[in-house]
């Protein structure tokens, strides 16, 4: 499987508009290229800048941003079921990088986390039975590990809507690996191809990141 980088992207986008190997007359430059995948990126994943308030002194970083991936597969797994991340998130505190996941038809009831280990504890707690009913989960390493199958349920989910925080396209150097799976880097690499080879270059860049600010309390 690719290893997705800037570089990987920016030299898969070359081969297919030059159709090859880009040759000396090659017309588009490097930079123009690069714009168009951020631009890509931003658009794919909804990216919004994470600006966040906390209800304590806790503070985030800058350059980060809210990125959504959408019909994420969940996988049977033992008696429970999973899902691969899409990408490894941002490690922050509570670990608020993983920060929403749900099923995609009800984006406003938000899975559950818990810690991982702690759901036989929980299941004893007579003061938090609201839990039940909803969805929870616990992150292990690159997946999400539901409490459950919810593969079974009466409405089954197949596929999740998550939203992770990741650093700005901006922040990662030509070989660090981007927050994206092969697939969605080469729905990238096609896109923008198409829009190269169909549209001259333009005047100026555009920086699609939305600025809605986000409170947790």
């Amino acid at each position: 499987m690719a290893i997705v980088t800037k570089i990987y992207l920016l030299e898969q986008t070359e081969a297919l508009l030059a159709g090859g190997t880009p040759s000396a007359g090659f017309k588009f430059e490097r930079g123009l290229i690069l714009s168009y995948i951020q631009q890509a990126i931003n658009a794919r994943l909804k990216s919004e800048y994470f600006n966040v308030t906390l209800p304590s002194e806790e503070t985030i970083p800058d350059g980060l941003i809210l990125a959504t991936y959408e019909d994420v597969p969940v996988e049977r797994w033992k008696s429970k079921s999973r899902t691969l991340l899409p990408a490894i998130p941002v490690s922050l505190k509570r670990d608020m990088g993983t920060y929403h996941i749900s099923d995609p038809d009800y984006p406003d009831e938000p899975f559950i986390p818990i810690q991982s280990g702690l759901y036989p504890f929980i299941k004893t707690q007579s003061l938090i039975n609201g839990l039940f009913g909803h969805i929870r989960y616990s992150r292990e390493n690159r997946y999400i590990v539901y409490t459950e199958d919810i593969t079974l349920r009466e409405n089954p989910i197949n596929k999740v809507l998550m939203k992770l925080v990741v650093m700005d396209f901006n922040q990662y150097g030509d070989y660090d690996i981007l927050p994206l799976n092969a697939e969605l880097g080469m729905e990238i690499v096609t896109n923008v191809a198409q829009l190269l080879s169909g549209a001259p270059p333009p005047d100026r860049k555009v920086d699609s990141i939305s600025e809605q600010p986000m409170q947790i309390r």
